[in-house]
């Protein structure tokens, strides 16, 4: 059954669960809002965190870092620890952290939007954790590669670099644009910011400004594809194509005669879990009765198996 969580106020929200609890950060409230898993009831509240953006679990040890926009406060959630601050990792520049991601062993890179002339690189197997400073060229868009092994750099310079999840070290730079010398702004209703994203060893990079998705194979550092789509292209989802072996199953005797095989299914199942599931059931089965939302009564969602009409 669904869980409703209430949040203590409309904001621009972050979050992570650890164990039986859920992790919401508000932006403008600067606080963490701790929240039972199960019953969806408030547990705590920790504040003091201005301009509260972004928020990284530790798996290891539990700890959860949260990016303030003076420091990085670190709250536990495991034992002794739980729901407790810990304490604070000051930065060692001008310049706050307020997205996180994961490199390769245990290391963590910070970064925030703008022109960057760093980043910040977090060892967590060393304690006390400070932060390193990694020095780079203009900086206007960064990624950390699924599994780690690659943090990805787009400079002004029209430059991809292609560095080592752990130590940063610079391993390959290539051209995939021209300079960039618009004014870029993560702000939603006029971002124009580029997009990094990545499957396998590829990775896309989205050029607004130049109407253009470019793939680039980072073991090689070279140039795979080049896809013209026009407009302003800025951010990206990788869809991962993983359907269940029942559907796989049934998916070649499905799809005889049609334009469309196992990897189609495969993918449109996919899509349909993480956009239609929710409402229509994960087996198309519908709900129904009345629904709401936003406490505006609605029609329930009709089935999309076949045994009803859908308009």
């Amino acid at each position: 059954q669904p869980i409703t969580y209430k949040l203590a106020n409309p904001d621009h929200y972050s979050y992570v669960e650890s164990g039986a609890h859920l992790y919401v950060g508000h932006l403008r409230s600067g606080m963490i809002q701790i929240l039972d898993r199960s019953s969806g009831k408030e547990v705590s509240r920790i504040g003091n965190c201005n301009t509260l953006h972004g928020i990284q679990l530790d798996e290891q040890t539990g700890r959860i870092l949260v990016g303030c926009n003076s420091n990085v406060m670190i709250i536990g959630s495991r034992g002794a620890e739980a729901n407790v601050e810990l304490g604070r990792v000051n930065y060692p520049i001008e310049q706050r952290a307020a997205v996180f991601m994961e490199g390769k062993n245990r290391v963590i890179w910070a970064f925030t939007e703008g022109t960057l002339p760093a980043l910040y690189r977090l060892d967590l197997k060393t304690e006390p954790w400070t932060f390193d400073v990694l020095p780079v060229s203009r900086a206007i868009q960064q990624h950390v590669s699924a599994d780690g092994n690659y943090l990805l750099v787009y400079t002004r310079s029209g430059e991809l670099e292609i560095r080592d999840g752990d130590s940063g070290q610079l391993l390959r730079k290539l051209t995939i644009s021209g300079p960039v010398e618009l004014v870029l702004d993560e702000h939603v209703d006029k971002a124009i910011l580029p997009g990094i994203v990545t499957l396998d060893s590829t990775a896309f990079v989205s050029l607004p400004y130049e109407g253009r998705i470019v793939a680039v194979d980072i073991e090689r550092g070279t140039i795979a594809n080049t896809f013209d789509i026009g407009g302003e292209p800025t951010r990206m989802v990788v869809v991962a194509n993983k359907a269940s072996p029942k559907i796989l199953a049934l998916a070649d005797k499905a799809a005889e005669g049609r334009w469309y095989g196992a990897d189609e299914i495969s993918a449109g199942a996919n899509t349909y879990r993480l956009n239609c599931g929710v409402c229509h059931g994960e087996q198309a089965q519908g709900n129904f009765g009345q629904g709401n939302i936003d406490s505006t009564p609605v029609t329930a969602p009709p089935p999309l198996n076949g045994s009803a009409h859908a308009a």
